[in-house]
């Protein structure tokens, strides 16, 4: 069997747990192996791996793309990966170069790991998968675009916000999407509201009516199995319908924010909220907000004076089934 293997060491703490990696060593030991070579340097004395690609190592997200660009290339059944939910995103992004989607499989090493694709947690995950029997699951997911450039898919959510999830000094923070993006620094901060005065959502080229604040935008696919958690929980507010619904998608426009950790562990004490269910058909357009577009924790495009178009897509990847 040929496995590809790729490796995040920014994801997470921006440490390789060497127990998963030596775990993985050994489950794959009879396999053919195959890496670009940003991996193969990390792993070189664990495993016999031959190095594909002639890629420059660029330290951060392009390495990730550039690997799942290469192993689609060179046809592996599987592609096993250590990292998070956006190192996932990244390689997905290289497969879509080749238009060749290969099975995906997670060992979780970043900061919150919740992902379709996350297939391994811990060391005794990987010692009792049977690596010679893979069983490829698609996955749902929302793929974004700017000016017909297509920046990626989401498989957990695309945020409109100012600010993301990272780990720093070990801890899950909120930090600026601005230093992240600009000069991938994590520094500390809380969300801001974002709205400008010429901020739109337009969704099937109706406009989305917005309230005077908002903080984040967020907008999620739903697996079957998600919908079915949602029914009739009426706390949840339109998505308690999503199960009764063959629409698969979901936005929530909300005045203050969602996803951020406060030190206090405090909550906004009131929140206007505007749901909407959609379906693959539909297309949701997000222009002119001070606010990064960030998919699956990752920031991609500064909203400012850009836009960004949003559509579902029933077939955005491959995972595998693991048996629990």
């Amino acid at each position: 069997m040929k496995i590809g293997v790729v490796i995040n060491p920014t994801s997470g703490k921006g440490k390789i747990n060497d127990d998963l990696l030596k775990a993985f060593a050994l489950k794959v030991k009879d396999h053919e192996l195959y890496s670009t070579l940003s991996t193969f340097i990390h792993v070189k004395d664990l495993l016999k791996i031959q190095v594909i690609g002639s890629e420059t190592i660029y330290k951060d997200y392009r390495d990730s793309v550039n690997a799942g660009k290469e192993l689609s290339r060179v046809g592996v059944d599987l592609i096993v990966f250590f990292g998070g939910d956006g190192t996932a995103v990244d390689i997905i992004l290289g497969m879509k170069e080749e238009n060749r989607l290969i099975p995906l499989a997670g060992v979780a090493t970043g900061t919150a790991c919740c992902g379709p694709f996350i297939t391994f947690r811990s060391v005794e995950d990987l010692i009792n998968f049977d690596f010679t029997d893979i069983n490829p699951t698609w996955v749902r997911g929302l793929n974004v675009y700017s000016n017909n450039q297509f920046l990626g898919t989401s498989f957990i959510d695309v945020v409109i916000g100012d600010t993301l999830v990272s780990t720093v000094d070990g801890e899950k923070r909120t930090v600026a999407a601005y230093d992240f993006f600009y000069h991938n620094k994590r520094v500390i901060k809380n969300p801001s509201y974002i709205k400008l005065a010429d901020s739109s959502v337009v969704v099937n080229q109706q406009d989305f009516p917005l309230g005077k604040k908002i903080s984040q935008i967020i907008i999620s696919p739903f697996s079957e199995r998600e919908k079915k958690f949602y029914i009739s929980k009426a706390v949840t507010g339109l998505f308690c319908h999503l199960a009764f619904s063959s629409n698969s998608y979901g936005m929530i426009v909300s005045s203050e924010p969602i996803i951020f950790f406060m030190e206090d562990n405090s909550l906004p004490h009131c929140s206007e909220l505007k749901q909407i269910i959609f379906s693959e058909t539909d297309i949701i357009c997000i222009s002119n907000f001070d606010a990064f577009c960030i998919v699956d924790g990752n920031p991609k495009i500064n909203l400012k004076h850009s836009e960004v178009c949003v559509k579902g897509e029933e077939h955005s990847g491959l995972t595998i089934k693991r048996e629990v």
